[in-house]
Protein backbone atom coordinates (compact mmCIF):
# COMPACT_ATOMS: atom_id res chain seq x y z
CA UNK A 1 0.00 0.00 0.00
CA UNK A 2 2.80 2.34 0.75
CA UNK A 3 4.26 2.05 -2.34
CA UNK A 4 1.07 3.14 -3.99
CA UNK A 5 0.82 5.88 -2.21
CA UNK A 6 4.59 6.52 -2.71
CA UNK A 7 3.39 6.13 -6.78
CA UNK A 8 0.38 8.85 -6.42
CA UNK A 9 1.81 11.38 -4.30
CA UNK A 10 5.34 11.66 -5.68
CA UNK A 11 4.95 10.17 -9.46
CA UNK A 12 1.40 11.21 -10.76
CA UNK A 13 0.16 13.95 -7.79
CA UNK A 14 -1.33 16.58 -10.82
CA UNK A 15 -2.92 13.98 -12.97
CA UNK A 16 -6.85 13.79 -12.58
CA UNK A 17 -7.11 10.10 -10.93
CA UNK A 18 -4.76 11.21 -8.25
CA UNK A 19 -6.48 13.59 -7.80
CA UNK A 20 -9.75 12.25 -7.49
CA UNK A 21 -8.37 10.10 -4.67
CA UNK A 22 -7.57 12.88 -2.69
CA UNK A 23 -10.30 15.09 -2.88
CA UNK A 24 -8.01 18.01 -4.51
CA UNK A 25 -8.47 20.54 -7.58
CA UNK A 26 -5.81 21.37 -10.34
CA UNK A 27 -5.19 24.84 -8.65
CA UNK A 28 -4.50 22.85 -5.20
CA UNK A 29 -2.67 19.87 -6.39
CA UNK A 30 0.03 22.16 -8.47
CA UNK A 31 0.30 24.51 -5.08
CA UNK A 32 0.96 21.29 -3.06
CA UNK A 33 2.74 19.39 -5.27
CA UNK A 34 6.39 19.72 -3.44
CA UNK A 35 4.63 18.59 -0.72
CA UNK A 36 3.46 15.55 -1.89
CA UNK A 37 6.27 14.85 -3.64
CA UNK A 38 8.19 14.67 0.05
CA UNK A 39 5.28 12.90 1.74
CA UNK A 40 5.38 9.88 -1.39
CA UNK A 41 9.05 9.67 -0.02
CA UNK A 42 7.89 9.08 2.95
CA UNK A 43 5.78 6.27 2.09
CA UNK A 44 8.49 4.68 -0.04
CA UNK A 45 10.82 4.59 2.70
CA UNK A 46 8.60 2.86 5.54
CA UNK A 47 8.24 0.52 2.66
CA UNK A 48 11.80 -0.25 2.48
CA UNK A 49 12.13 -0.33 6.39
CA UNK A 50 9.72 -2.86 6.56
CA UNK A 51 10.45 -4.38 3.88
CA UNK A 52 14.17 -5.30 4.70
CA UNK A 53 12.54 -6.16 8.33
CA UNK A 54 10.79 -9.34 7.04
CA UNK A 55 13.64 -9.83 4.57
CA UNK A 56 16.03 -10.02 7.83
CA UNK A 57 13.98 -12.35 9.41
CA UNK A 58 17.15 -14.56 10.51
CA UNK A 59 18.81 -11.64 12.41
CA UNK A 60 15.78 -11.42 14.88
CA UNK A 61 17.13 -8.14 16.46
CA UNK A 62 17.72 -6.31 13.87
CA UNK A 63 14.31 -7.77 11.86
CA UNK A 64 12.49 -6.67 15.20
CA UNK A 65 13.96 -3.37 15.38
CA UNK A 66 12.72 -2.60 11.63
CA UNK A 67 9.62 -3.69 11.98
CA UNK A 68 8.78 -1.96 15.16
CA UNK A 69 9.79 0.99 13.82
CA UNK A 70 8.00 0.59 10.38
CA UNK A 71 5.28 -0.75 11.16
CA UNK A 72 5.27 1.78 14.77
CA UNK A 73 4.91 4.59 12.47
CA UNK A 74 2.42 3.79 9.91
CA UNK A 75 0.65 2.66 13.29
CA UNK A 76 0.87 6.35 14.51
CA UNK A 77 0.25 7.83 11.35
CA UNK A 78 -3.25 5.89 10.64
CA UNK A 79 -4.48 7.14 14.39
CA UNK A 80 -3.39 10.55 13.42
CA UNK A 81 -5.38 10.09 10.03
CA UNK A 82 -8.28 8.27 11.55
CA UNK A 83 -8.89 11.20 14.56
CA UNK A 84 -8.93 13.46 11.92
CA UNK A 85 -10.92 12.31 9.09
CA UNK A 86 -12.43 9.05 9.44
CA UNK A 87 -13.42 8.72 5.96
CA UNK A 88 -9.61 8.18 4.73
CA UNK A 89 -9.09 6.10 7.24
CA UNK A 90 -11.70 3.58 5.61
CA UNK A 91 -10.38 4.17 2.51
CA UNK A 92 -7.12 3.12 3.63
CA UNK A 93 -8.49 0.26 4.99
CA UNK A 94 -9.57 -0.69 2.14
CA UNK A 95 -6.75 -0.57 -0.38
CA UNK A 96 -5.28 -3.32 2.41
CA UNK A 97 -5.45 -6.53 -0.05
CA UNK A 98 -7.69 -8.96 2.11
CA UNK A 99 -9.05 -6.50 4.69
CA UNK A 100 -12.32 -6.86 3.58
CA UNK A 101 -14.03 -9.45 5.77
CA UNK A 102 -11.76 -8.16 8.85
CA UNK A 103 -12.82 -4.17 8.46
CA UNK A 104 -13.27 -2.64 12.14
CA UNK A 105 -16.58 -0.94 10.76
CA UNK A 106 -18.27 -3.88 9.62
CA UNK A 107 -22.27 -4.11 10.95
CA UNK A 108 -21.81 -6.19 14.27
CA UNK A 109 -24.73 -8.06 13.31
CA UNK A 110 -22.59 -9.52 10.14
CA UNK A 111 -20.00 -12.58 11.00
CA UNK A 112 -17.05 -12.86 9.26
CA UNK A 113 -18.53 -15.72 6.87
CA UNK A 114 -20.76 -13.39 5.41
CA UNK A 115 -18.93 -10.46 4.70
CA UNK A 116 -16.07 -12.56 2.79
CA UNK A 117 -18.76 -14.29 0.75
CA UNK A 118 -19.89 -10.56 -0.12
CA UNK A 119 -17.03 -9.08 -0.66
CA UNK A 120 -17.12 -7.19 2.91
CA UNK A 121 -20.94 -6.14 2.56
CA UNK A 122 -23.53 -7.75 5.04
CA UNK A 123 -26.56 -9.66 3.50
CA UNK A 124 -28.71 -6.81 4.95
CA UNK A 125 -25.99 -4.35 2.99
CA UNK A 126 -25.97 -6.23 0.06
CA UNK A 127 -30.08 -6.69 -0.56
CA UNK A 128 -29.88 -10.08 1.06
CA UNK A 129 -32.36 -9.04 3.74
CA UNK A 130 -29.96 -10.90 6.52
CA UNK A 131 -30.89 -14.02 8.02
CA UNK A 132 -34.28 -15.32 7.70
CA UNK A 133 -36.47 -16.65 10.35
CA UNK A 134 -35.82 -17.13 14.27
CA UNK A 135 -32.50 -18.09 14.87
CA UNK A 136 -32.23 -21.78 15.78
CA UNK A 137 -31.01 -22.87 19.48
CA UNK A 138 -29.24 -25.64 20.33
CA UNK A 139 -30.95 -28.53 22.42
CA UNK A 140 -29.39 -28.30 26.30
Amino acid sequence: MHLFIFWMESLRWERAATRRVFGTTPEQAATTRQLAFNQGFYNLFLAIIAAAGVALFWWPVVSATLLLVSLGSMLAAALVLGSTDRRKLRAAWAAVPGSAGLSPWRSPACSFGQQHRLGGRCATQAGGGGRRGPVPRRPG
